[in-house]
């Protein structure tokens, strides 16, 4: 069953799409009506499907969310707006987004948007790595286990976050602020704190499959 999260400030049009995804089979995580309590669900319940509105309460919007679930957590979204000018279409055109409903919506439309973006998901799903090979040792990607040979290397949760984080983006270098922000989940964390968590992380394997891009970021080996 896919999990949907839906992001309207409408409260009836909230409730009608709601249930109407209901009524398709799809699970609904939340239903949401602005961008922090949105961010939130993503980070922690990591939903199949953004379905959003852009204009939402508070200062940040739907776009602003599609952004930063599908860079940051890999997580797609489909518009559902009342709203459709060149800003917003110039605005959108950098979010790999798998759908734009104009407001009233019928139905039908919704369903097949739905489908479509939902049956792609699963076929990149199925397309993607799941085991990626660095230094002498092997990350699975679905289980986050490191392992040299067949010998698994016991990481801590953080360490789990940080490989898969590395492993996802192999062969480019990620900023200090990137890193910090997936493996702590948007926490106020300082950058000795991630300095520390490499040493620790280099110290359970290799210390050469972390590589440091000075004044920058890291990258896995």
């Amino acid at each position: 069953m896919s999990n949907i999260l839906i992001v309207e400030d409408e409260e009836i049009t909230a409730f009608a799409v709601e249930l109407f995804c209901q009524k398709l089979g799809y699970n609904v995580l939340d239903t949401v009506n602005n961008y922090d309590d949105a961010l939130k669900i993503v980070q922690n319940q990591r939903p199949d499907l953004i379905l959003t509105d852009i204009q939402l309460n508070g200062k940040k919007s739907g776009l602003d969310l599609a952004l930063i679930a599908q860079n940051k957590y890999g997580v797609s979204s489909i518009f559902l707006t009342a709203y459709y000018n060149e800003d917003i279409l110039r605005q959108a055109k950098h979010i790999d987004f798998h759908g734009y409903i104009i407001k009233p919506y019928k139905e039908s439309e919704l369903e097949v948007t739905l489908k479509l973006a939902l049956y792609q998901i699963d076929k990149n799903k199925s397309s993607k790595q799941r085991y990626i090979d660095f230094c002498s040792y092997t990350f699975d990607m679905k289980t986050l286990t490191l392992y040299n040979d067949k010998d698994e290397i016991h990481l801590s949760k953080k360490s789990k976050r940080l490989l898969y984080f590395l492993a996802l983006h192999h062969s480019e270098i990620k900023s200090y602020n990137e890193i910090i922000d997936y493996v702590y989940e948007g926490e106020n964390i300082s950058l000795d704190t991630l300095r520390h968590l490499i040493k620790r992380t280099r110290e359970t394997t290799n210390k050469d499959c972390i590589h440091a891009a000075r004044n920058v970021g890291y990258s896995l080996g």
